[in-house]
């Protein structure tokens, strides 16, 4: 008589003294597989959630967004300038934040929020397209770079011209906008060696104006 290892554990509380058959194991096998993989599978949806629950609070969460971006500019901005010379050698530290642009959720965000956001998306797109182009002295010069080149914003497709117009200087009535815009429609200033924060951009605007 062929017997399996399950069989030889349960032989002494067999009732008849011996272990039982294989057949047997295999219906208990079978039987406690549903429960097996019940388990496992919940260990792989627990496992999931884990991974979704930190890439949402730390990888696509607003404020690591401000943070990744003040560690950009502080590295590659300089006396208002970007040194587009040493970002082509790590292209990669404005197209990962480039495509965070297209992720953020502004659910629920405070209007500073929403407004440090548009600011800073504005500004790392400029530059992101800037690098792309090998023309840069004539790339402003163009209507297609402002009017025509559409970008996911928050999931929203949008142009240079109409991020500034309508999501900026329209949404929030503030002339002021154009202070922290490197290149917009209306010329050329300086870029920031740091981040628009929500909690320090009053702060902010009254260090640029001065």
């Amino acid at each position: 008589m062929d017997f399996c290892p399950i069989g030889q554990k349960l032989a002494n509380t067999y009732p008849l003294g011996k272990p039982p058959e294989t057949s047997l194991c295999k219906t208990l096998l079978f039987s406690f597989l549903p429960i097996l993989k019940y388990t496992e599978m919940k260990k792989t949806i627990l496992l999931c959630l884990l991974i979704f629950s930190v890439k949402a609070g730390y990888g696509y969460s607003l404020d690591g967004f401000f943070k990744r971006t003040d560690k950009f500019l502080q590295t590659y901005v300089e006396n208002g300038k970007v040194d587009y010379r040493e970002l082509r050698k790590q292209p990669d530290a404005i197209r990962e934040l480039y495509e965070d642009i297209g992720k953020m959720s502004l659910e629920g965000k405070s209007r500073k929020e929403i407004k440090a956001f548009y600011l800073n998306a504005y500004n790392l797109i400029v530059i992101h397209e800037t690098l792309l182009n090998k023309k840069r002295k004539k790339l402003f010069r163009t209507c297609k770079f402002f009017k025509e080149i559409r970008h996911t914003v928050s999931g929203q497709q949008l142009t240079l011209e109409k991020l500034e117009q309508k999501y900026l200087v329209l949404k929030f009535r503030d002339p002021n906008v154009y202070l922290f815009l490197g290149h917009s429609t209306k010329g050329k200033n300086q870029y920031q060696e740091f981040a628009i924060f929500p909690k320090k951009i009053n702060q902010q605007q009254e260090y640029i104006k001065n």
